[in-house]
């Protein structure tokens, strides 16, 4: 067996429920767990009726012609090697890094 066989089969026992308690009763039954986390999931994941806010009711901030020549210039050589050598080895910049 491999190692990445073995991880794999590592994180499906830790990420199997065995047993649910639902309503003061404990259910190990698999067709009873996931029927019943399905509902759960579904109702609370449901579509609700109603006024949600919108970005139409809002007043963003608009770019001036400066800023978005800046966004849309391309990248320049320097520009990617500064951005490289901030990053640890594993990890790269988030989408708002600056100098």
């Amino acid at each position: 067996m491999t190692f990445f066989h073995r991880a794999a089969s590592q994180r499906r026992r830790v990420n199997h429920i065995v047993k649910i308690r639902i309503e003061e009763r404990v259910w190990e039954e698999q067709e009873v767990i996931k029927s019943n986390l399905t509902k759960h999931f579904k109702h609370s994941f449901r579509k609700r009726r109603g006024w949600k806010p919108g970005w139409e009711d809002r007043e963003l901030p608009r770019l001036n012609t400066d800023q978005l020549e800046l966004l849309e210039a391309p990248f320049g050589e320097v520009e990617v090697h500064r951005a490289i050598a901030k990053t640890e080895g594993d990890k790269a910049p988030g989408p708002m890094a600056s100098d």
